[in-house]
Parts: structure tokens; C-alpha cells; sequence
């Protein structure tokens, strides 16, 4: 793990865009298969830091991984799932989002499902990627580089403009939804510490 604290400007993304054919092979050769990912927090930036890496690395192949509902750059005007109805009822049936994809007479031409199974050892993709399941289609991690600002993707309240306010008194409630066992008592717990914390404030 590594990370790296310097000012705005200071050159941290070029620092990891020069190391990551290293860091990816250093990975393999230590046992760990698959890609580097490179995380950005917005799509928009994927394509400029893809030419970057593709320039430092012109033997490495890069691409760009996209959400469903994010613009299919091969088909101006269309998302990359052109039929999201499907996957929306996959995930209130309670199943992954792309279990729908197998069964969707669109697959022919969807951008989502196009992008899978690429023989590529960079891809570049939203901060968002690192606080969800990975999607199938992708290779395992060897590398993640997180770059930029990436609490926001997975921290809700973070946003000035969109707080998260509650009651103290919510933090005593003892219901946890579906966890069960050992997750439910940690989360009890960490609760009931945050609790007595705001309290002795």
C-alpha cells in the first residue's frame, strides 16, 4: 500500500501513470493475476488519462470501463444498457444487475456488454468502482490506483450541498436491516460508540 501526500499540482497522478506498468508487473510476479485499475472520480476524465497512460506505456493495452447508464461513445445518443428496465428489475428480484444481460434481446448491440471480456491490462473507470461489487466481465484486481478525491463515491453526507442529517437518538436503534450474526453486533456496536461519542459533546 502506498500513498502518496503532496500538494495540488505536485505531479501524484503522473507519478502513478509512469509507475503503473511496473506496479502491475511487480503484482503479477508477486502471484496476484489480473489488471491495474485506475479510478478517476468522473467518466469525462477517463479518456484523457487512457491517452496519457497509452502514451507512457504504448505496449499496454487501455480502456475505459462504463456504466450502464453512462453515454456508449460508439453510439451517439444512447446509453451504454440500452434497455435498463431489464437490470433494475434484476436488482429488485434481488440478483446482480447483469444476470438480466444473458436474456436481453439487445445484447447484440449493447455497449455494456461489448466493453466485457477485453484483453486489457489498464482500465481506467469511476471512483464508484471501489465500493461495489465488480462487475462481471472484468478481470480480478491485481493493482488499484485510486486517484483524486474518492471518499465521496462511497461516503454519503460528504457533499456541502447535500448533507445527511439525523437524530442522535437513531444511533440507539437497534435495527439492522439484513445483517445478521457477527455484522449485525459490529454494527450495533459501532453505533452504540458513536452514540456515547456525540453525547459527551
Amino acid at each position: 500500500e502506498l500513498l502518496l501526500r503532496l500538494t495540488v499540482g505536485g505531479g501524484k497522478s503522473e507519478a502513478a501513470i509512469a509507475a503503473a506498468a511496473d506496479l502491475l508487473d511487480a503484482a503479477r510476479a508477486g502471484g496476484r493475476e489480473g489488471a491495474l485499475f485506475y479510478l478517476v472520480p468522473r467518466h469525462d476524465l477517463g479518456g484523457e488519462v487512457v491517452q496519457r497512460i497509452a502514451a507512457a506505456h504504448p505496449g499496454r493495452a487501455v480502456a475505459v470501463w462504463r456504466g450502464m447508464e453512462q453515454p456508449d461513445p460508439e453510439t451517439p445518443g444512447k446509453a451504454m444498457c440500452q434497455a435498463p428496465e431489464l437490470p433494475q428489475l434484476a436488482t429488485a428480484a434481488g440478483l446482480s444487475g447483469t444476470d438480466a444481460c444473458t436474456a436481453c434481446p439487445l445484447r447484440g448491440e449493447c455497449g455494456y456488454w461489448r466493453q466485457r471480456g477485453q484483453a486489457v491490462d489498464i482500465w481506467i473507470a469511476a471512483h464508484n468502482l471501489a465500493f461495489q461489487d465488480k462487475p462481471k466481465g472484468l478481470p480480478p484486481a491485481a493493482v488499484v490506483v485510486l486517484d483524486e478525491a474518492f471518499w465521496p463515491a462511497g461516503l454519503a453526507g460528504t457533499d456541502a450541498l447535500h448533507p445527511v442529517q439525523m437524530a442522535v437518538s437513531a444511533l440507539t436503534d437497534e435495527r439492522t436491516g439484513p445483517l445478521t450474526g457477527e455484522a449485525q453486533a459490529r454494527l450495533i456496536e459501532l453505533r452504540a460508540a458513536a452514540f456515547m461519542a456525540i453525547r459527551a459533546m
